[in-house]
């Protein structure tokens, strides 16, 4: 595998995936299209499959933190970020 092609391929995803996550996180997961989340579904499953390719691969400490630190943000806003307190008991 050439690594430094691989990253250069990717890293657009990554970023998508970044910016994607920093309206969710600072606006709320409704600020987003229908669209935009499913792309940030997409996103979070292509980005959990390079962080498994960067641990087999020994790619490096760094970029292994940043595909980490990413798919723990997606994770965040997939799975918890939707959970809007009910109107009439406060629960989510």
């Amino acid at each position: 595998m050439n690594i430094q092609r691989w990253i250069t391929r990717r890293e657009a995803s990554w970023r998508r995936l970044d910016d994607l996550l920093n309206r969710a996180e600072k606006q709320g997961l409704a600020s987003l299209q229908t669209d935009e989340i499913k792309t940030l579904a997409s996103l979070y499953r292509s980005v959990s499959a390079d962080l498994a390719r960067a641990r087999t691969h020994a790619i490096g400490e760094a970029l292994i933190r940043d595909l980490q630190g990413l798919t723990s943000r997606s994770y965040s806003q997939i799975y918890q970020g939707s959970r809007v307190p009910d109107a009439k008991t406060g629960r989510p």
